[in-house]
This record gives structure tokens, C-alpha cells and sequence, in this order.
């Protein structure tokens, strides 16, 4: 490189370092001018904050607003904390509470959750199912006295529901139901009003139920009154002697009730001599007048005469035409009382559960769960009185003036103790903003006092008489109370009212009438109103089996003495009706009953009961006297439910219900007019004639000394067809005894009280002339061994009343019975009157129209067992058949479905056969029959039910009979036939059809396969190859048909086909 070029090259790196110089002097520069506003700023911020900080001070601590500045210089003002929070608390004081929209939100939600108002979880059980009535539901007979207990009540509960207690849901308000009347969380107690004591009348036409002072004075017992008219003769009243002075016609007169109109008439009577008696619609002492009946009288023997008669005239005359001197004429009773009302003696009383919303301070109480019947006295540490409101707004009902509930008065809450009922939802607690108020939902249990036994529209979505809910006899008994301080006359509607506006689609819940929106429920609210139980209720009267079955109690004699009605003693008066049963006054003052109620109550204990079954006291509450009428809230997997619910048929824990039979033989004999035919008038005294063909009454033929069966007509009602139990010939100018049932005996029991009579017709009717409970057995007393039993005995005890002289004397004793033939296993001589007392449990399905399917379909269940707990309940209430078959490993028999068609709308139908595999139980030990069902879930009115397709099964071994394949003798219809040469030698065969044929087997026309033999075209099999399973007479083909009727086996026996479904639903259906 040249010098001149290194001098050139060194100053342009001077050149270069010298710009670099001066550009770090300008940055140096610039960023000390930067660092000089940094300082300027930061002195403006720090005055910024100065002057801001005692507006920040005052934001803090001071309501209203404050001027704050912002870094432009700018003033504005801003509202304070405490003025921000004030305002927070004007929508809602308390966060912890939910506000109006979220409590409605949160109802929505469940609404889809759930199928409808129902129980969510029924609450856990008491370990002993002798007191249980269903999950999470007790009443526990003579351990406590008048009420159902709702949850476990027990420490060790047992069962399958996630709360302890029941929890409820009523159209989307969950409600936990605990301390109902109770100081605990294991039960909740519901109470119900003194038993029937004979003292109360109802009139069906008036719907007016009247409080008498005394059962004669409801009965309308005239023998103790001075008569309205007298005729020669003379009255005396405290015997109850009509004595006659001369020979005159003569009588007495009793006006009746209410005059003239439609009267029943019921008098008893005797007469010193052999007499002529008239009854006569007048109006005084008047022998012209309208002669209702006459009769002869035997000396001294006591006549029973009942009218039912609607009167011209005012009263009845009792008329002797032709007296003699010195005749007496006593009067054992005398009662007139119209035709449309009734002593009540019997009477089922309705559970409810009500729930409403209610602003907290209108009555300025709080309640723990919303439970104004709330029976413990603190929550959380927060002391509770039962003082703050009328006794009546947590009463059950009109009846009761003892249950209070337990609360405190929202005012004077600590904000710490209010913050304990907001913040737990189970009190159904929320604020709304628009009232600036909180709104408590509710809920009571209610408990009505039934008229009777009649009740209506209990479900609030079955429709049967009206569309209001919960009505008794066609009359209004069940009112709202919601909100109100007293029950009100408002009512509850029910599905298809045009009133039922919020729960339309809720199968579960009735509401109240449109005037209650607001009144009795807060806002635009209604109460509400969810079926539980009803309870079947005994009376306090003395038991008498004719003239007060539903009594309990034992009759006394002055001195503390107690009898029962079959016992004597010279104290003891008469019992000729039911009034006398109520007498506090009879047994010369010892009474039927006592001066405050009946004797056989808990507290004086067992020895004071007059029955002698399951049912003692009248103030104790059983599981068999309660229908369960809660509903399951959740939407159920109906073949889940087609399967437990199948499970509970087959265990007999399925509820039912059934009713007792009254029996009375007519006294009057009837001549067979026909072959078959025996043409019967029935009176209309509440004697009852079989409903329809299918419905049967037991009689006796006189003339030949056996056994009939007596159905009605399919042409006429009036008319009876007549056979004889043991299909022998019945002959024109045959003799027929009646047994009838009456008809009013309207009790319901799902676990039966049941009486069974032994005896021969012409005795009992001398023994029971107005008829006894029970229902007869159609086998003679001969001195033989084992009497069929009518219902199957779960009893441990075969309990025995009898007499050997029409009822003059009676012994009483618990006799020997065979548990698994079911009979009663001593001997009885043929001049016995027996009663048979034994429990048995009722059928839970009832006769019902074919209906579309909602659930798949399983396999056909088939049994013959003996054992409640392994199908024999299931049996007899498919088909009246007693299973006796005690052989392990052949309790029952799932059966599987080979062709099961629905029609197009749902329905299960017979064009194209339902089918099943062959049945394959062995042969049953003694003699017992059977039934086989298929199960399927179907709806109704909302509701699920299952529904029972099948038939009864009957075992019969039928003869073999060798015969020669050309044979063409005979073969009848239904045989058996061994076939002894040919390619079929040694085959056993079964006819298959009723009708005989000569057809020889080696005939050509014959197509034979596996299995058996067709003819011609025909696509049925003549013949079939023999397998035990026919020996059940069973075609593996389930009837499809509406309720009932019979069918002829593959054994010529007639049996039993029907459609059922069980008597009360299992869910509410969703869709």
C-alpha cells in the first residue's frame, strides 16, 4: 500500500469516530431532558395523590358521594362503599338467600328433572317389615297410638333411599320433610281423629254430617220414647212392652225422622203369643191406612223387619188386628232414619300434604324447613315457641286442638341467626325484589275426616266423577287452608279443570281454585295439594259380627267385667242392631262401650278387645288399614320398573286392597225353572246379586245335598244360571239356598281380616237370620277332615267361634290348620255353626281393559308355589287359584317369549299369537293349580301401572290309552294315546283339540314332524307328542283380551284367562 493511500485510510476512521462522538453527545442530552420531565411528572402524581387522599378516606367510611380528580386535572364524583352497598342490599339484603327469579329458575329445572310433584326419595325404612307399609312409610298398630309415621323412626333404618328422611317435590319446590309433630329427625308423626263412636250421621243428598249427643239419638232409636200414637193398649217405655187390654185392633205409632219421603225402617220385635202383625204407611193410628207389610209372628221368637220405603204419610203403624188380653208386644228396637242418611261406623279418613308461599312478615315468623307443624323447640342453637300463631294454622285438621308448630319471630333475628335459614335451601326461602320482601314456601300434612268409606278423584290426574280433587260421596270435604289461619271453603281442582292453571302438565299435585291465587298463596302462587295415604278406620263400638263388624271392643257389665259378644251372662242385654253395639248404658250400665270411648283402646290394652284378629284397638293405626298413595316423582326406565315392579308381585310386597264379605242366607228356597236356570228375584235390602257372568255366589241344593255356583245371566239380571260344584246333572223342581253378600260392606284392608263360616245352609240362616261377616265354605260338616280355606291363611293361628245349638251357646278356641293345603285341618260335626277367623292378604291387581304397551316385553312368569313370599299372593290375585305346591326348586318359572305382536296403536293383540316356550314347573304337590303372566308397563291417566296378560294353570295327568295306528275308533278330544305298532310304535301322543275323530295315525293325509300331527292343510297340530308340559293343560299361548273370562285347556278343564293391572300405579309417566 502507498503512504498516500494509509493517510487516506486513517482519516476516515477519524471521520467516522468523530460522528459517533457527537451523536452519544445529542443522547446524552435528550435523556437528560427525559429525566427532567420523569421529575416534573412525578411531583404532578404526587400532587394528584395529596389531594385525592381524604376523598379515598371519605369513599371509604361515609354514604353518599365523593370528588375525585383525574391525572388531566379533571373533578368528577363518585358514589361511596357503604352508599354502593346499601343499594346492593335493596335488591337483595342477604346474598345468601336466592332471589325470586333464581327460586323460579331453579324450579324450572327440577320441573324437566323430574316426571312431576311426587317423592324424590321416599325416606329410609324401619327395620321390621311387620310395621311397614312401603319404603320410607310405617305405622306401627299397638306400639303407638293413631298415627303414620313418614321416615325411618329408627336409629338403624334399612333401605334404599339417599335421605334419611322423604323429600318431595311440589311443582319444582323441593321440600325435606322432617319434625313433623316430632322432636327428632327420624320421624315424622301424623295424627288422625278418634274412631267412630256411633254419634255422627252424614245425608248423601245434603252432604250435611251431623254431631248427635248420643248413638240412639243418631240412630233414631224410638223404643225408649212414648210412642205418637197409641191404641189399645199400654206402652211402657222403659221395657219397651206394648200390653194389650182388650181385643180390639190395635197398635202404635212412631212418626218418622223427617216424615214423608224415602225412610229405611228397621224394627225388632217379639210377641208373648202366636200373631198377625202390620206395617202401615200413616200418619196416625189408622188401619185404612197403605199396608207396607204383613207378617205371622211366632211366639216369643224375636222378628227382624227392614223397609226401605218412600212414605205418603208421616210415620208407621204398628197395627195387631186381632190381640188378646194380656198380650205383650215388646219392642227390642225401633229405628227410622231417611234413606239418604247414615250413621257412620266405618270410615276412611284422607292424608294430604299442602304446601303454599307466604311472605315471612305477614304473621313475622320463620319456620325450620318451611314445616309449620315443626315439633322440636331450637334450630341451631335458635330457641323455638309454638305460641306465635293460632293453634289452628299447624292443626292437621278441624278435628285436632292439640298440635302446634314450632317457629321464631323473624324480627327478632340476630343477622347471624337469619343468615342460618337463608343460606340452607331446605327452607325454601327467597327475597323478591319487586315486594322487598322474603317469601317462605310451606308445607302441613292434612288429615281429613272421611263420611265414610266413600272417597273420589284422589288422584289428581283420574277423572272419575268431577274434576275436583279429593271428594267424598260426591261431595266437597277436602278445602285449602294455604296461608290462612283456619281451613277455608276454597277447594282444590285437579287435570281438565278450566281453574287449574300451573300444574296442567302435573300429574302429581292439585291446586287451588282460582280465587285462591294471592289469598291463600303469596303472589301469583296457589297452595298446592299432593295425595299421601288414606287410612281405613275401626269403630269404637263393641265387635259384633253381625251388627258391627268394624267394632273393637268387649261389652261390660257393672263391676268391671268384659265379655265377648258370643259370651253370656245375666247382666248382658241384648244386642239387636248396630245402635246397641254404641249403648254406653246396656249390661244394665256397664256399657258397650265407655262414657269417653270405646274399651279396646291402647291404653287399657288387649284384654279389653272384642276381635279376635290382627285389627285390636280403634285408636291404633296398622299397616294393613293404609293405602299408600305417594308417587314417585322420578322419571322411571319403564322396563327397569316392569322388572322390580315384578319382583315385588312375585315377594307379595306389591300393595292391594280388598273388602270383606257380609254372607246371609235368604230364607226363601228357590225351584230350578230349567235345566240350568234358576229364576231368582233379589230384594233390594242391600242383598247384593252377582255384578256380572264372571262373578260368582255360593248356594246349596237342597233337594240333592250338594254344592252349587250361582252367575248371573248374560240376558237378564234377574236371572241365575245354576250349577252344581260338582258338575253333576242339576234337575227341574231342584231346591235352591242362597248365600248372599251384602253389598254395602264398603271397608277396604290391604291385609284382610277374613272369616270363613262352616255350617249347613238351614243352620246358619237360624244362627245369622240378618246375616254374619264372612263368606261361606261350600263343604258340609260330615265329621270329616280338612275344609278348604276360601283365602289363603298368613296367619300363625286359625282362630274358632262355634256353636252346636243355633247359637244359643258358643265356644271360642284357636283350632288346628294346614298351612300348605290351606284347609282347616280338624273335623267339625254336622250340627256346626262355625266362624273361621284368620288373616289373609288381598289382592293387588284388578280386572282391566287391554292397553298399549309402554315397556318391552320379558319372559312369562309361571308358579304353583304355596309361599306369600315366592308367588302364591301373585296367583291368587291373577286368578283366585291358592297355590299349594311346597317342592324346592319348583317355585316358579321364567319362561321365555317367542312371538309377542303389537298392534299398530301399542296393543299387544291375538291376530298373530303371543307365544312362549313351554311351561316347565313338574308336578305340583297337592293337587295344587297355578297361573302364568306376561308383565308389561302401560299407562294411564298419566300414571304407570303394570298389566298382567295369562291364565290359570291346572295339572292334570290324563290316562294313557294304547292304540293301533289303523285303529279308527274314537279319539277323544284332549287324550292321550300310546301308539302300539307302525313307524310311530311306542310314541305317546296328546289330542289336541275338544272334539273327538276317528281318523286312524297311518292315514295318508297326515304330515308329521317334530312336532306332532297335522291333517290336510290345516296349519294347527291334531296331535302333539307327548311332554309333561301338557300335562298343565297349557297351549303356550298368552290370551290377549279386555278383564276376564274363561278358556277350555288342552285338558278340558275350564280356566281362568284375564287381562289385569295393579290396582295402584307404580310412577307418574313421562314423555
Amino acid at each position: 500500500m502507498t503512504i498516500e493511500a494509509k493517510l487516506a485510510q486513517l482519516q476516515q476512521a477519524a471521520a467516522e469516530q468523530t460522528s459517533a462522538s457527537l451523536k452519544l453527545a445529542n443522547d446524552v442530552v435528550e435523556s437528560i431532558n427525559e429525566i427532567d420531565q420523569v421529575k416534573v411528572d412525578i411531583n404532578q402524581t404526587h400532587e394528584l395523590i395529596k389531594s385525592n387522599h381524604q376523598a379515598i378516606n371519605d369513599w371509604q367510611t361515609k354514604t353518599g358521594k365523593v370528588t375525585l380528580k383525574d391525572f388531566q386535572g379533571q373533578s368528577y364524583q363518585v358514589d361511596t362503599l357503604p352508599s354502593l352497598i346499601n343499594e346492593t342490599q335493596k335488591i337483595n339484603p342477604h346474598p345468601e338467600a336466592m332471589t325470586k327469579a333464581q327460586f323460579d329458575a331453579l324450579r324450572q329445572i327440577r320441573k324437566q328433572q323430574y316426571a312431576g310433584s311426587g317423592f324424590v326419595q321416599w325416606g329410609k325404612s324401619y327395620t321390621s317389615a311387620k310395621y311397614a307399609i312401603n319404603e320410607g312409610m310405617h305405622a306401627f298398630g299397638e306400639l303407638n297410638q293413631g298415627r303414620l309415621v313418614l321416615g325411618p323412626a329408627t336409629n338403624t333404618p334399612v333401605g334404599n333411599s339417599k335421605t334419611l328422611t322423604p323429600t318431595v317435590l311440589v311443582d319444582g319446590v323441593q321440600h325435606s320433610l322432617g319434625f313433623i309433630k316430632a322432636a327428632n329427625d327420624l320421624d315424622n308423626n301424623v295424627y288422625f281423629p278418634p274412631a267412630p263412636d256411633g254419634t255422627k250421621t252424614y245425608d248423601s243428598v245434603t252432604g250435611k254430617v251431623t254431631q248427635h249427643t248420643s248413638a240412639a239419638e243418631a240412630f233414631n232409636e224410638c223404643r225408649h220414647k212414648t210412642p205418637n200414637g197409641l191404641a189399645t193398649g199400654d206402652y211402657n217405655k222403659e221395657l219397651g212392652e206394648l200390653t194389650f187390654q182388650q181385643t180390639d185392633a190395635g197398635g202404635l205409632f212412631y212418626v218418622n225422622k223427617n216424615n214423608s219421603g224415602a225412610h229405611a225402617l228397621q224394627v225388632v220385635f217379639s210377641s208373648s203369643i202366636d200373631t198377625n202383625i202390620e206395617f202401615r204407611d200413616a200418619m196416625g193410628i189408622d188401619g185404612a191406612a197403605p199396608l207396607l207389610k204383613f207378617l205371622q209372628a211366632s211366639a216369643n221368637k224375636k222378628q227382624s223387619v227392614t223397609l226401605n220405603h218412600t212414605f205418603e204419610n208421616g210415620g208407621v203403624y204398628f197395627r195387631v188386628p186381632e190381640p188378646q188380653v194380656g198380650q205383650k208386644i215388646t219392642i227390642h228396637s225401633w229405628q227410622t232414619l231417611s234413606s239418604s242418611e247414615q250413621v257412620i261406623t266405618s270410615r276412611k279418613d284422607f292424608v294430604f300434604l299442602e304446601s303454599w308461599h307466604e311472605k315471612i312478615a305477614d304473621k313475622d315468623v320463620v319456620y325450620p324447613l318451611g314445616n309449620v307443624q315443626y315439633g322440636q323447640n331450637n334450630y341451631e342453637g335458635i330457641s323455638l315457641v309454638s305460641s306465635l300463631v293460632a293453634q289452628s294454622y299447624s292443626a292437621f285438621g278441624l278435628w285436632d286442638t292439640d298440635t302446634k308448630g314450632y317457629g321464631v319471630k323473624w324480627s327478632t333475628l340476630s343477622d347471624a341467626n337469619r343468615i342460618k335459614f337463608l343460606k340452607n335451601p331446605e327452607h325454601n326461602i327467597y327475597y323478591d325484589p319487586e315486594a322487598k320482601a322474603y317469601i317462605q314456601v310451606r308445607y302441613r300434612v292434612r288429615v281429613i275426616e272421611g263420611y265414610g268409606d266413600q272417597w273420589n278423584e284422589l288422584r289428581p290426574s283420574v277423572h272419575e266423577i268431577t274434576t275436583e280433587w279429593a271428594i267424598a260421596d260426591r261431595r266437597r270435604i277436602t278445602f285449602a287452608q294455604g296461608s290462612s289461619q283456619s281451613i277455608t271453603s276454597k277447594v282444590f281442582v285437579m287435570k281438565g279443570h278450566t281453574q287449574t292453571i300451573f300444574t296442567k302438565q302435573d300429574n302429581g299435585v292439585a291446586e287451588g281454585e282460582g280465587t285462591t291465587i294471592g289469598s291463600l298463596s303469596y303472589g301469583q302462587t296457589k297452595p298446592l295439594a299432593m295425595p299421601v295415604a288414606i287410612v281405613q278406620r275401626l269403630n269404637q263400638g263393641a265387635y259384633h259380627p253381625t251388627y258391627n263388624p268394624m267394632g273393637t271392643g268387649k261389652r261390660r257389665i257393672s263391676g268391671g267385667y268384659y265379655y265377648h259378644w258370643y259370651e253370656t251372662h245375666g247382666e248382658l242385654t241384648d244386642i239387636n242392631n248396630t245402635q246397641d253395639c254404641f249403648d254406653k248404658n246396656a249390661n244394665q250400665g256397664g256399657g258397650n262401650m265407655g262414657q269417653e270411648s270405646g274399651w279396646a283402646n291402647l291404653t287399657l290394652g288387649e284384654s279389653y278387645t272384642g276381635r279376635s284378629d290382627q285389627y285390636k284397638f280403634h285408636d291404633a293405626i296398622y299397616a294393613g288399614q293404609v293405602e299408600d298413595l305417594r308417587l314417585n316423582a322420578n322419571k322411571l326406565d319403564v322396563n327397569q320398573l316392569r322388572e322390580d315392579a315384578l319382583n315385588k308381585a312375585v315377594a307379595g310386597t306389591l300393595r292391594g286392597k280388598g273388602k270383606l264379605m257380609v254372607t246371609r242366607f235368604d230364607s226363601e228356597v228357590y225351584q230350578v225353572g230349567g235345566s240350568a236356570l234358576g229364576y231368582v228375584q233379589i230384594d233390594s235390602n242391600g242383598w247384593a246379586r252377582p255384578s256380572s257372568v264372571y262373578e260368582k255366589l255360593s248356594g246349596w241344593n237342597l233337594t240333592k245335598n250338594k254344592a252349587v255356583s250361582i252367575y248371573q245371566s248374560a240376558s237378564s239380571p234377574h236371572v241365575f244360571n245354576v250349577y252344581m260344584d260338582d258338575e253333576s246333572a242339576i234337575e227341574v223342581g231342584d231346591k235352591i239356598m242362597i248365600s248372599y253378600y251384602r253389598s254395602e260392606q264398603s271397608a277396604e284392608f290391604d291385609s284382610l281380616p277374613w272369616t270363613d263360616i262352616v255350617g249347613h245352609p238351614e243352620r246358619i240362616a237360624a244362627t245369622f237370620p240378618n246375616g254374619v261377616i264372612g263368606q261361606w265354605l261350600p263343604k258340609l260338616p260330615n265329621n270329616s277332615y280338612g275344609y278348604p280355606l276360601n283365602k289363603k291363611i298368613t296367619d300363625s293361628k286359625l282362630n274358632a267361634t262355634y256353636t252346636r245349638d243355633l247359637g244359643e251357646t258358643w265356644t271360642n278356641s284357636d283350632v288346628g290348620f294346614d298351612n300348605i293345603k290351606n284347609t282347616s285341618s280338624g273335623s267339625w260335626h254336622p250340627d256346626i255353626v262355625a266362624l273361621l277367623s284368620y288373616e289373609s292378604p288381598s289382592n293387588f291387581t284388578i280386572a282391566a281393559a287391554n292397553t298399549a304397551i309402554k315397556s318391552s316385553v320379558s319372559s312369562v312368569w309361571a308358579s304353583a308355589d304355596r309361599f306369600v313370599s315366592q308367588g302364591n299372593r301373585f296367583i291368587s290375585s291373577l286368578s283366585g287359584v291358592i297355590g299349594k305346591d311346597n317342592q324346592d326348586g319348583n317355585q316358579q318359572r321364567d319362561l321365555a317369549v317367542l312371538n309377542a305382536p303389537n298392534h299398530a296403536g301399542g296393543f299387544l293383540w291375538n291376530s298373530n299369537k303371543v307365544s312362549h316356550s313351554p311351561i316347565t314347573l313338574r308336578e305340583p304337590l297337592n293337587q295344587s293349580g297355578g297361573a302364568k303372566a306376561l308383565p308389561t308397563i302401560v299407562e294411564r291417566n298419566g300414571l304407570l301401572y303394570m298389566q298382567f296378560h295369562g291364565s290359570e294353570l291346572r295339572y292334570e295327568q290324563k290316562p294313557i290309552i294304547d292304540i293301533s295306528e289303523s285303529s279308527t275308533e274314537p279319539k277323544t278330544g284332549f287324550g292321550v294315546y300310546r301308539i302300539t305298532d307302525g313307524p310311530l310304535k311306542g310314541r305317546l301322543v296328546k289330542r289336541m283339540f275338544s272334539t273327538a275323530t276317528a281318523v286312524p295315525f297311518n292315514d295318508v293325509d297326515w304330515s308329521i314332524d317334530n312336532i306332532g300331527l297335522r291333517y290336510q292343510n290345516n296349519t294347527d297340530y291334531s296331535y302333539k307328542f307327548f311332554t309333561d308340559d301338557l300335562n298343565w293343560g297349557d297351549d303356550q299361548i298368552i290370551p290377549i283380551i279386555n278383564g276376564e273370562n274363561t278358556k277350555t285347556d288342552l285338558n278340558g278343564n275350564t280356566v281362568k284367562v284375564f287381562c289385569h293391572h295393579t290396582q295402584l300405579p307404580l310412577g307418574i309417566a313421562s314423555h
